[in-house]
């Protein structure tokens, strides 16, 4: 029978050269120490076999695999995709490769891969990571000194970790103020929060551990309350993080006589639901109501008018992720930072001057 066709490999040139496998790892990494008759035997033997090097040596010798673990909980969002290009553009660049991992947003599955990556001696990772008080396997890895970056929203099991995300508290002060600025003062706003709102505004809460859903709404809350304008309870409308649920909660608000006169949503999601949910109810743009949504999303654009929205700097934040993580990697732990990068208010034609009624 034929033997089976494949590529040489490391075992092959020791065995050729007569050394150890680790010796002839060593030298055809080119690290560590080996006798100078073993080199000489060791590189006659790759070139008479046709040894072409890859990362198998030198992960053997150094430990380093040169390649980056990336978990996010949902990789069709537009959000996330963006995020990982720019992560991915940036550990090329420095030499490494990436490995992706979508979670669907369950704890088993955040857990698995973190297992995963560590059993394939991932040098680092970047995870988003699920919002809940306990991961046990996060926690280890911190704790076994892997190095980790959070990105976008924090984690308990990893405070010693950095984080990379948005301004979330500053993007909805952005969205305020362009409202206020137009002479807006029923301001209504849409999120996945705003069932939460009481427990949010407690004075012991740790604004440090909330979700960026979280960190938005008490954003606009802030917001309202330095430029003077009381909180209406009616006008913060609460929906789960789904678009039909967003275009229920903003239909069924929207319907009655104490109409606010701007709404922004604080979600890309929720964005989209809420502007159908105002078409729904017959009102025009920016006529009967100034809306902003949330993400600079494709269809913002295609639509008439074309929405106003907070932008987030999508390759930027994945960008900004990367270069501390491979910072990480090659030198010294660096001490836990929150890196908040700024939003963008994208000013379009569905905001206007408010309007009595």
């Amino acid at each position: 029978m034929a033997k089976t066709e494949r590529g040489v490999n490391v075992f092959d040139v020791a065995r050729a050269a007569g050394v150890s496998k680790s010796t002839a790892a060593r030298v055809l990494a080119g690290a560590g120490s080996a006798s100078p008759r073993a080199v000489e035997r060791v590189r006659a033997a790759a070139a008479s076999l046709g040894y072409t090097p890859n990362g198998l040596a030198k992960a053997m010798v150094s430990g380093e695999t040169n390649t980056i673990g990336v978990i996010v909980p949902d990789i069709s969002s537009a959000f996330f995709a963006a995020v990982v290009r720019g992560i991915t553009d940036v550990a090329r660049t420095e030499g490494f490769e990436v490995l992706l991992s979508n979670t669907d947003g369950h704890a088993e599955a955040e857990d698995r891969t973190l297992e995963v990556f560590a059993q394939k001696r991932v040098d680092g990772i970047v995870i988003a990571p699920l919002n809940r008080e306990r991961s046990a396997a996060l926690a280890q890895l911190e704790a076994l000194g892997m190095p980790l970056v959070l990105l976008d929203r924090s984690s308990p099991a990893a405070s010693g970790s950095t984080l990379v995300s948005l301004d979330h508290a500053a993007a909805s002060g952005l969205a305020v103020e362009h409202l206020v600025k137009l002479g807006h003062e029923r301001i209504a706003v849409l999120s996945e929060a705003g069932g939460r709102l009481d427990e949010l505004l407690a004075p012991d809460v740790d604004r440090s551990q909330l979700p960026p859903s979280s960190l938005r709404l008490l954003g606009f809350v802030d917001a309202m309350a330095e430029h003077g304008l009381p909180l209406d309870r009616s006008a913060v409308i609460a929906a789960g993080y789904d678009r039909e649920a967003g275009r229920a909660a903003v239909r069924e608000r929207f319907a009655r006589d104490d109409r606010p006169t701007a709404l922004y949503c604080t979600s890309e999601l929720l964005s989209s639901g809420a502007y159908e949910a105002l078409l729904d109810l017959g009102l025009r743009y920016p006529e009967d109501v100034s809306f902003i949504g949330f993400d600079d999303q494709e269809w913002c654009t295609l639509v008439r008018p074309a929405i106003t929205v907070v932008a987030q700097p999508h390759y930027d934040l994945g960008s900004a992720t990367a270069h501390r993580l491979v910072a990480a990697i090659r030198g010294p732990r660096p001490d836990p930072a929150r890196i908040a990068l700024p939003p963008t208010l994208v000013v379009r034609h569905s905001t206007g001057p408010a309007r009595a009624r």
